[in-house]
């Protein structure tokens, strides 16, 4: 029986997840390495690489239904979470998990984080209320989660 592999028995995958975010949004990688330890920063650089890849599926996706369908893998991903079976081996989903199941992080909260993405499928212009609620569903979400990891007992409305 294969165990899946997590950072405690694949050392090289929390590099994979690193390097993919380092490479992909820098500025978010940097300011995880001012996080208190290598556990919370290990948290932070999952949930950034998990909102990046949310935020790709628009953008590599070649038409906006194949978008949807990345963006329903990645509920997928939520579902095999929240029901604590195997999650898919997908680097940033497996890393993912271990934060989720490791930090309790709000389901609803990474589920708005999908939702929000799937506005921007959507050609038609945002008016400023969709573009607040865009906001909030994506940076305001993962802005969220982290604080969560920072501070478990922080008022996630605050």
């Amino acid at each position: 029986m294969s165990t899946e592999p997590s950072p405690e028995t694949d050392p090289s995958f929390p590099d994979n997840v690193e390097a993919g975010l380092s490479r992909t949004d820098p500025d978010r990688w940097l300011s995880s390495r001012f996080a208190p330890g290598p556990a919370v920063r290990r948290a932070l650089v999952a949930l950034y690489a998990f909102d990046n890849e949310l935020g790709r599926a628009p953008r590599a996706a070649s038409n906006p239904l194949v978008a949807e369908m990345r963006l329903a893998w990645w509920r997928e991903v939520l579902e095999e979470i929240a029901s604590g079976r195997a999650v898919r081996r997908h680097p940033v989903a497996l890393a993912l998990a271990d934060v989720v199941r490791t930090h309790g992080l709000d389901r609803g909260i990474l589920e708005a984080l999908v939702d929000a993405r799937l506005r921007e499928l959507d050609p038609r212009p945002m008016v400023l209320e969709e573009a607040l609620e865009w906001a909030e569903g994506t940076g305001g979400a993962c802005a969220r989660l982290a604080a969560a990891v920072l501070d478990p007992a922080c008022d996630p409305a605050a």
